[in-house]
């Protein structure tokens, strides 16, 4: 019986190579509720909607998700009043002060040994992530705090995956109450804005929550438990009314399915809503690409493209799609080791599973290592010092999960990390970035190490849009040489309108 077990996990990987096993990202899904062209310019097209600098953002963010583990706990002020919100966030910014002057600290040194910029940060870059954490805390203590009592924990940076509803998502925070009760913040750290009410931001929050049911529930559709969910911007916050209509959930479960209809190559019609956030509001480089390529389709289907320019079109969209299909590849794990569970339930799927050395299990958290002074790698060590068989290699990517109870496995707390040295009874790996490495401390090498379980399951880095990009650039380039005359400018008077080329796509 075990052998026939063994032998399905073979089959499924066998059979998982040829399938449609890609999964949606929450911030994917949120451009195809904006606008599913959007979503089509960056799977298959590969455009790159921007080249923003969001290393204040992303910093901000950290600071973020460290302080939101303890500090902010231990400074919550239920029902706090309006002239007591300059003392809280006050308190919570001095017990952060050590966090904050850490994280901007790593930064500077991974910009300049990355040499991501141009010119080095400037005097204000300082001032300016203070400055948005200030913005942060105010509206969390004028919004949160006031209305919801303190969380029992929190949990941060989680990556949720739903892998039947082809979904996944990482949440910024989730704050649990007594009773299996939770609320969800996202963090609003690119600018001072307020977040829009009806742009991507409230879509990627409304496709979270869906997860947090999931990981709460076992059901995204179950909203008993979830008391709020929220997106916290500078001295404010977005607190959409829950349950949700059933109106924005269907259009969320409708529009995870065309992305992930377009991430398969199926190729789906993208239909272009009333109004477009990006076309309707002014001319972006969104608006240019969206516009060429729909021009493009309408002069290739009335018959005016030249052969030789067709024919190099024809090949980057043809490999364009190929790439989005071998996306899937970078879940097909997740997809097995989801179908076994399914099939023969979580503890034996997982027996079997370790059983075929496609898991990892009988490790625990032994120290922060220093090897080389490098203080980003983790020691685990085998529970049991008989257990001398390892089937890892260095320089492989991993999930670490710590299994909770009644919490599905692909919604537990994880990191992703690479294998930085394998020993038959030590496995070293390395956290790279220090906020990442802080999280795991408190989210899954906390307690005692022989208390709780981790498991070690294959990952993947997902380079589709580094690959993507280079075709959309040789495509432009190709259009610009080869067939200038049939370009238009979105402005010039000789050419359709966008609404024009999309009826003309249509018909």
């Amino acid at each position: 019986m075990q052998v026939h077990k063994l032998m399905d996990i073979r089959r499924l990987y066998k059979t998982l190579l040829h399938s449609q096993n890609n999964i949606v990202q929450s911030t994917d899904l949120a451009t195809a509720c904006v606008c599913e062209n959007l979503f089509k310019l960056s799977y298959p097209y590969g455009v790159v909607s921007g080249k923003d600098d969001f290393v204040v953002a992303d910093t901000v963010h950290e600071i973020m998700s460290l302080i939101a583990l303890r500090i902010v706990p231990e400074h919550w002020k239920y029902g706090v009043t309006k002239d007591e919100v300059a003392f809280v966030v006050h308190s919570i910014e001095q017990d952060s002060e050590n966090i904050i002057q850490q994280v901007i600290q790593k930064t500077r040194d991974r910009v300049q040994s990355e040499g991501r910029r141009n010119k080095p940060l400037d005097h204000n870059f300082e001032y300016d992530i203070r400055d948005r954490v200030y913005g942060i805390l105010t509206g969390l203590t004028k919004r949160i705090m006031k209305k919801y009592e303190c969380p029992k924990s929190v949990v941060t940076e989680i990556t949720i995956t739903n892998v039947s509803k082809f979904h996944e998502g990482t949440v910024d925070a989730i704050f649990e109450y007594e009773g299996n009760r939770y609320g969800l913040v996202d963090w609003k750290t690119y600018d001072l804005n307020p977040a829009n009410s009806s742009g991507k931001e409230k879509w990627q929050l409304l496709a979270n929550l869906l997860l947090a049911n999931y990981r709460y529930a076992g059901n995204e559709d179950e909203w008993t438990n979830c008391l709020f969910g929220s997106i916290i911007f500078y001295e404010g916050a977005f607190i959409p009314r829950l349950p949700l209509t059933e109106k924005a959930i269907l259009k969320i479960k409708k529009e995870r399915q065309f992305a992930y209809d377009m991430l398969c190559g199926n190729n789906p019609k993208p239909e272009r809503p009333d109004f477009c956030a990006v076309c309707d509001i002014g001319k972006t480089k969104s608006t240019e690409e969206c516009y060429r390529y729909h021009q493009e389709s309408y002069l290739a289907k009335i018959g005016q493209i030249p052969a030789d320019y067709d024919r190099i079109r024809r090949f980057t969209l043809a490999t364009r799609y190929k790439i989005c299909r071998e996306r899937g590849e970078t879940y097909r794990h997740k997809f097995v080791i989801s179908q076994m569970i399914q099939e023969y339930g979580e503890q034996e799927a997982l027996n079997l599973l370790e059983y075929a050395k496609i898991i990892h299990r009988n490790y625990r958290f032994e120290k922060v290592g220093d090897c080389n002074h490098n203080d980003s790698l983790v020691y685990l060590v085998k529970k049991d010092s008989a257990d001398k068989q390892f089937y890892l290699e260095p320089r492989k990517i991993v999930r670490i999960i710590r299994k909770e109870t009644n919490i599905p496995l692909f919604a537990c707390v994880s990191k992703s990390v690479s294998i930085h040295d394998v020993k038959p009874d030590i496995l070293i790996v390395d956290f790279r970035m220090y906020t990442t490495l802080q999280h795991a401390k408190e989210q899954l090498f906390y307690g005692d190490p022989n208390s709780y379980e981790l498991i070690v399951i294959p990952d993947e880095i997902n380079l589709t849009r580094r690959m993507l990009y280079p075709l959309h650039k040789l495509h432009r380039l190709a259009a610009d040489t080869m067939v200038p005359n049939l370009v238009f400018d979105n402005n010039s008077s000789t050419s359709p309108s966008i609404d024009g080329v999309m009826d003309g796509v249509k018909s």
